[in-house]
């Protein structure tokens, strides 16, 4: 419901949510807010879903005269970038009065529709471990989360196709010999091998990834940390340059958004009292134990983790037995492994760890930028020296 609305809402023109009467959120017709009321209510309530209330939505009428405020404050952490598949997509049935579960139905197939074309992209520019991107594409929660509303799915395409560009840097393509370097495919192949062109496709993958969601655009350090391999490389230094170029747009725009990400996890869970003061010292002080704990917390959540790759198709989870989802990643990870054989023996050394390292840069850098650009100051609370280090 919120990410429609505040699709539905930037369908109608709108490009951020505004304010009324003090409160921050999307204007959407009253009776799309009826229409997801009259579903919920049937998905967790007694009354078993029937054809009266699927009539219901196929015949609601929408009118902008009759509005009510849907509180999308959440949303805010994702720039209009990400809902613009499903936004333009809505466009006509908004426009046309249309019922809002057709407006649904256009976005969702919209955003699934730009999600496949990222990844073929992504398998057509990747130059190693295209198996390996199609299968992490194709789990059941990906492809649920890239056919919602939900930003997310234009994220992992996009941060996927960050991963192809990369491999098209550290292992590029050779360029055509002889006649074929006449055909009009050849010469852009052979362009795309130059440091321009290598610097436009960092560049635009990076731009898309930082004004998706911004904190994920931590993973283009793996570009300039090619450097320590192939510093003289012209290519891997401009493929650096475009990456700490893209790199700095993501950093601006979550300093213009790092309030949002607060907005978020209040809207989502119990409110926090934020203490950045007290945060930022345990984690300049401890950072190695900081990250300690970040690893650990992932390895301990893994099986619920497995479960959720496996068994849920976007937000709702399917009815496997708990050994499926296991059974189904461990066969998916060798079948990756194998089919990629011969690219993962040819990544080693630093280039192995390229992406760890740049993956646990970006937990540091996010988790300290958005504890200095929050500049407030601790709230006042009688637990505020009880909170266990996170």
């Amino acid at each position: 419901g919120t990410h429609f609305a505040r699709a539905y809402e930037r369908a109608n023109g709108t490009l951020v949510p505004g304010e009324v009467n003090g409160e921050q959120g999307s204007l959407i017709p009253a009776s799309i807010r009826d229409d997801q009321d009259r579903v919920v209510a049937n998905i967790w309530g007694p009354a078993p879903f029937d054809g009266s209330v699927l009539f219901d939505l196929i015949t609601s009428s929408p009118d902008w005269d009759d509005t009510v405020l849907f509180d999308t404050k959440p949303t805010l952490a994702a720039t209009p970038v990400s809902y613009a598949p499903s936004a333009i997509a809505m466009v006509l049935p908004a426009r046309m009065g249309w019922p809002g579960l057709v407006a649904l139905w256009f976005g969702r197939v919209a955003n699934l529709a730009v999600y496949l074309a990222l990844v073929a992209l992504a398998v057509h520019v990747a130059t190693a471990f295209r198996w390996t991107l199609a299968i992490a594409a194709l789990f059941p929660m990906n492809l649920g989360i890239a056919a919602s509303l939900s930003p997310d799915g234009l994220t992992i395409g996009a941060f996927l196709l960050v991963v192809a560009v990369w491999t098209r840097v550290w292992n590029p393509p050779c360029p055509a010999d002889g006649d074929e370097q006449t055909g009009r495919f050849a010469r852009a192949r052979n362009r795309s091998v130059t440091p321009k062109g290598t610097a436009t496709m960092v560049l635009a993958s990076g731009l898309l990834l930082a004004l998706t969601k911004p904190p994920y655009c931590g993973i283009l350090l793996a570009f300039p940390a090619l450097l320590v391999l192939r510093c003289r490389d012209r290519r891997v230094q401009a493929a650096s340059v475009a990456g700490v170029v893209a790199l700095a747009v993501g950093g601006l725009a979550i300093a213009a958004s790092s309030g949002s990400y607060q907005g978020a996890s209040v809207a989502f869970g119990d409110p926090i009292a934020y203490q950045p003061d007290v945060q930022r010292e345990r984690l300049l002080s401890d950072p190695l134990g900081f990250l300690g704990r970040c690893l650990g917390n992932w390895f301990s959540e893994l099986g619920s983790t497995v479960q959720r790759w496996v068994r849920n198709v976007g937000y709702w989870e399917t009815q496997l037995p708990a050994w499926v989802p296991w059974v189904a990643v461990i066969a998916l990870v060798v079948a990756a492994m194998v089919l990629d054989r011969h690219d993962l023996l040819r990544l080693r050394g630093f280039a192995r760890v390229i992406f760890g390292a740049a993956a646990l840069g970006m937990v540091l850098g996010v988790a300290l930028l958005d504890d200095l650009l929050s500049g407030r100051e601790p709230e006042a609370s009688s637990t505020a020296g009880e909170f266990e280090p996170i």
